[in-house]
């Protein structure tokens, strides 16, 4: 619907400059909803491994989501657990 996809533009502008919890909430957006451009999803988590590399918790556990269910990553068990830690 409209509403939608203004807030999925909404939420990417946020994830775009915002923090990393705003980033956190666009991924578990699209791997939800997979509405989105596979470049789009590649820029933002590339944004989440940066901030998982940071060790930032949020980005670690979502990132670790991801990869536990193949979600828009490689599904990697072990690399989830890692993150897990």
């Amino acid at each position: 619907s409209k509403d939608e996809v203004e807030a999925i533009i909404l939420l990417r502008r946020s994830a775009e400059i915002g923090s990393v919890h705003e980033r956190c909430g666009f991924v578990r957006l699209i791997t939800q909803e997979k509405k989105l451009s596979t470049d789009l999803t590649k820029e933002v988590i590339g944004r989440i491994l940066k901030d998982s590399e940071a060790n930032h918790a949020t980005a670690q556990f979502i990132l670790g989501l991801c990869y536990s269910r193949g979600e828009e990553v490689p599904k990697d068990q072990n690399e989830a657990i890692k993150l897990y830690k």
